[in-house]
């Protein structure tokens, strides 16, 4: 079995050689492998993708709860002047959506995915990240999104 990053290296050298399909699946499972690996050292479950979206968010500290969407997590919020604050940019998730999308297009024929052939080197960089930041990830305090 390939490490995520040496699975993130074969879809990088799939997409360079025009094997799109291959290697958007590689990056997928280099991103869900990094996930499932952290989640593993923070004992938490990560068996399907719903687990692996939980747990980015956990380590994002936003809401993980089925009543608490994470699509309804603010983006800013607002100082006792009336001026708005930026919160924290969900940089995990964000990622995490990027992988979702190799995933998407790998499983797709490829005449009925958005992205041009170019566009799956550009965003081979975010999935890169999400390996790397995995390895030392910590949660991120959930009280940043209540102000």
């Amino acid at each position: 079995m390939l490490t995520p990053m040496e699975a993130l290296d074969a879809a990088t050298t799939h997409i360079q050689a025009g094997r799109i399909q291959d290697g958007a699946r590689l990056a997928y499972v280099a991103a869900f492998q990094a996930v499932a690996n952290a989640a593993r050292r923070h004992k938490r479950r990560c068996k399907t993708l719903e687990d692996a979206r939980k747990f980015v968010c956990w380590l994002d500290g936003l809401p993980t709860e089925p009543d608490d969407p994470v699509d309804s997590a603010p983006l800013f919020d607002w100082d006792e002047d009336g001026q708005p604050i930026l919160l924290p940019i969900p940089e995990f998730i964000g990622a995490f959506d990027v992988a979702e999308e190799f995933k998407r297009h790998a499983e797709a024929p490829t005449e009925l995915t958005s992205w041009q052939p170019d566009e799956y080197a550009f965003y081979l960089p975010a999935i890169r990240w999400l390996v790397e930041e995995l390895e030392t990830a910590q949660p991120r305090d959930p009280s940043v999104w209540m102000r």
